[in-house]
């Protein structure tokens, strides 16, 4: 179960933020640089929440998103458009609203395909990671098993030549297709 505010998963959304400018209702900002400990979303939350806005911003103080608190800020919509503009005007305005709604929507979309994408290549290397294992595991039991049937009258040194070419066998045989996976084949 998720037990995060909506404020901290508006924080942790991609791509994320690493400083805020808060604003209060009277119009004053603070900008609050966002930490590098494992609870350092919890911790923003903590701060940004007195304020009526949160803006995040990247490295460079470019405006990510708006976090907007409607009990804190007042407003439960969009603030009003200026009486004194024409109705052109007033359509550009809305349409830059409606703009604005669509790509929000269509970073996050991005951002959840992102996500999903990693995690699926995450998922498949652990699965190889997992499968290399056991075959070195299946290996070590070989190998093992190998020594102690062989038998002690010096043909030892025999088996663990045909061990070790058979090892640089399958090394050089992996390599190649490493290398053909990779298109450096």
């Amino acid at each position: 179960m998720d037990t995060r505010t909506p404020l901290q998963r508006w924080l942790q959304r991609h791509p994320q933020p690493t400083q805020l400018r808060c604003v209060n209702g009277e119009g004053e900002a603070r900008i609050v640089k966002i930490g590098v400990l494992r609870t350092k979303w919890r911790d923003a939350a903590r701060v940004a929440e007195e304020f009526a806005r949160v803006e995040a911003l990247d490295d460079a103080g470019a405006m990510l998103r708006v976090f907007e608190d409607p009990e804190l800020a007042g407003d439960d919509e969009a603030p009003p458009v200026p009486a004194e503009l024409g109705t052109e005007d007033r359509r550009l305005v809305e349409f830059a609203r409606l703009l604005n709604d669509v790509a929000d929507k269509s970073a996050q979309r991005h951002a959840d395909a992102y996500k999903m994408a990693f995690e699926l290549i995450a998922e498949l290397a652990r699965g190889q990671m997992a499968r290399a294992a056991s075959y070195e595991q299946a290996w070590q039991k070989l190998v093992t098993m190998a020594r102690r049937d062989a038998p002690d009258d010096g043909s030892q040194a025999v088996a663990d030549g045909v061990i070790g070419q058979l090892l640089a066998t399958v090394l050089a045989g992996q390599a190649q297709m490493k290398g053909d996976a990779n298109g450096a084949g």
